[in-house]
């Protein structure tokens, strides 16, 4: 069957140990009981997913994932609008926005 991928997240996380985190503080290795998030921050997309792993070691969600429109791409465009209109001041830069909305500026 299929999961959504903050589930997938979820299981991989709940079978961390301290040796597969690198730079992350301390870890106290695998998560037995205990409540976590799951961010998937998308193109479009921005989900969070709340977990509890019960006593039993079966995982409890508190919440569905509903993708809220405010992933990476939606950020950089409104960095692009801030830059355009609130720091470069220029009617070229922002023609130039408009025009390649595609591109890594």
């Amino acid at each position: 069957s299929l999961v959504f991928e903050p589930e997938a997240a979820a299981t991989w996380c709940k079978h961390l140990t301290p040796d597969s985190v690198q730079d992350c503080g301390e870890t106290t290795g695998l998560l037995t009981t205990g409540c976590f998030l799951t961010v998937d921050i998308g193109g479009g997309t921005i989900d969070v997913t709340a977990h509890q792993v019960e006593r039993d070691g079966r995982m409890k969600v508190y919440n569905l994932p509903c993708g809220k429109i405010c992933g990476g791409t939606t950020v950089n465009q409104a960095f692009r609008t801030f830059l355009g209109k609130e720091v470069v001041h220029d009617e070229e830069f922002e023609t130039y926005l408009k025009h390649n909305k595609n591109s890594n500026c």
